[in-house]
């Protein structure tokens, strides 16, 4: 009888999957390329003459907490200004890119692509769930002053509750002199399997 119980315990040990998840290669359409920021690339003098009220765009995540993980500094450059981007392959297997920037504000904007999850990019309710979700997987290792609680609370209440509103909605998070607000930016379609949420957070100005 115990060798059958250990024989039973064996095989289903055996079933379990243990792999990490899928890593599905993260590509962009082309259409999507054509509406990014130009960029080029930094001098020395520019970090030197960095004249904004905030401070030059850093990494705000725990490099370490994920799968694949870098970080660039860019100037933008129509206005003179640095950016930075990083970016972090999560053990979800989805795809963050954060925006770090801004002059007068300190703006983030986080931008994941998933597959883990999908429905109609109308759904505004169910996108902004899944942001939370999404939010949920990075905030322990984000270094970043973003009220996480508040955040998530608003972008609930403002589309589980309201089917009527739409994208770019501005979400008050801190109605204070130096304000923080929110807004859930786009929700596309990369193609039949992939998603890209693109989230942004304000404070300022500073």
């Amino acid at each position: 009888m115990k060798k059958l119980i250990y024989s039973i315990l064996f095989f289903l040990t055996s079933c379990v999957d243990h792999s990490e998840p899928k890593v599905f290669e993260l590509e962009y359409p082309e259409k999507e390329e054509k509406e990014q920021v130009k960029t080029v690339s930094i001098s020395p003098e520019d970090t030197l003459n960095y004249d904004c009220t905030r401070s030059i765009p850093g990494p705000v995540l725990d490099s370490t907490a994920f799968r694949d993980w870098n970080f660039k500094l860019e100037k933008i450059q129509e206005g003179n200004v640095l950016q930075g981007i990083e970016f972090a392959l999560l053990k979800s297997g989805n795809y963050l890119t954060i925006i770090n920037s801004g002059c007068e504000y300190y703006s983030l904007t986080f931008e994941f692509t998933t597959r883990n999850y999908s429905g109609k990019t109308d759904d505004l309710a169910y996108w902004a769930k899944t942001t939370v979700s999404l939010l949920n997987e990075i905030k322990d290792h984000c270094d970043a002053p973003v009220d996480w609680e508040t955040l998530e609370k608003e972008l609930l209440k403002a589309y589980e509750t309201n089917s009527k509103n739409a994208l770019k909605k501005e979400l008050i998070i801190n109605d204070s002199e130096i304000g923080t607000v929110a807004s859930l930016e786009k929700v596309e379609q990369l193609d039949k399997q992939t998603f890209k949420i693109s989230l942004q957070y304000s404070v300022g100005p500073l």
